[in-house]
């Protein structure tokens, strides 16, 4: 006859009481969606990528031409803390100005940024005043964000349709057609 342990003492032993505690936590925390691990592969390679030609540029280029609206006392000026202006200087162009200056200053009628949606910009506020006004800093972050959100979405649509090389390939594709550098700068593109 086998040996049988009490009831009791199963109950109250370390093992029971942990082990479906365990298996219930790392099924919902420590396992991830398939989209999100593909998705943060092609994020993480097309931002390194991305951020060293940017630093490449902001160390050989920018000097020769400075910032294109550094006379007028609307825009922000661009930020001169050596780490935090090598990485985010480059990005600091064109249309990205203008969201800069509605986040910080609001929409003014003689400037012309009424043209430019607003979500952007509300956004953009927000998250800049938690960064003490970093708003250049906090598009970067807001664009960067809805980046990773639409190509976790991309991926599953792809693979709902497709199957999961073909969605993988099409990830990849979007992320480094030519033009996809719009997705990571501080523009309404990724929103």
């Amino acid at each position: 006859m086998k040996y049988k342990e009490p009831v009791s003492s199963i109950k109250h032993s370390p093992g029971y009481i942990v082990s479906p505690f365990i298996r219930r936590m790392s099924g919902r925390f420590f396992s991830c969606d398939r989209a999100i691990i593909e998705a943060l592969k092609v994020f993480l390679v097309h931002r390194l990528i991305l951020s060293i030609v940017g630093i490449i540029f902001g160390l050989l280029v920018l000097h020769y031409f400075p910032h294109p609206w550094a006379e007028s006392p609307a825009y922000l000026k661009p930020n001169t803390e050596p780490l935090l202006s090598l990485l985010v200087a480059p990005w600091q162009r064109w249309d990205s100005e203008h969201y800069l200056q509605i986040a910080a200053q609001g929409y003014n009628n003689q400037d012309g940024n009424t043209v430019f949606a607003p979500l952007f910009p509300l956004l953009v506020s927000l998250v800049g005043r938690l960064l003490f006004s970093e708003y250049m800093l906090a598009g970067l972050l807001v664009a960067n964000f809805a980046y990773f959100g639409m190509l976790v979405y991309f991926y599953k649509l792809a693979n709902h349709l497709f199957d999961a090389m073909t969605a993988r390939y099409s990830l990849r594709l979007v992320a480094f057609f030519p033009t996809a550098f719009f997705l990571l700068c501080a523009y309404t593109e990724a929103l």
